[in-house]
């Protein structure tokens, strides 16, 4: 192969590893930034200033929003955390009605899966 030819494809491969490393380090700087955004708005804090920016609300309103704006927050964040522990009753109920339909080979598989989905929340959690 020729020099030319030889520095051309260097040339190329450099410029696509380029992009993907690119690509690679950005996504991975936009989710950890879209992650905080989604956690900041878990607090009440964030839930109030979210609502503030939206309505822009004038100097005289701004106490008895913040108090409507937190009182709410509480009601929705305790209701995210009931409807999750229902899905998780509800998934329970499934798991014990499907059982004695599989086959014991079928039932590993979905204990497999249910294990992964388990470790997956668990790391989610510690990050948090």
């Amino acid at each position: 192969m020729k020099a030319k030819a030889k520095s051309f494809i260097i040339l190329i491969v450099t410029f696509i590893l380029g992009i993907v490393l690119g690509i690679v380090i950005s996504n991975t700087f936009m989710r950890s930034d879209y992650r905080k955004k989604v956690d900041r708005l878990r607090t009440p804090e964030g839930f109030v200033g979210l609502y503030e920016r939206i309505i822009q609300p004038e100097e005289a309103q701004r106490d008895t929003l913040q108090f409507i704006l937190r009182n709410h927050f509480e009601k929705i964040k305790e209701q995210g955390e009931n409807s999750f522990r229902t899905f998780h009753a509800l998934e329970d109920s499934l798991y014990i009605a499907l059982a004695p339909v599989l086959t014991d080979e079928q039932n590993q598989r979905l204990k497999d899966h249910r294990e992964h989905i388990k470790k997956r929340r668990e790391n989610k959690s510690r990050r948090e």
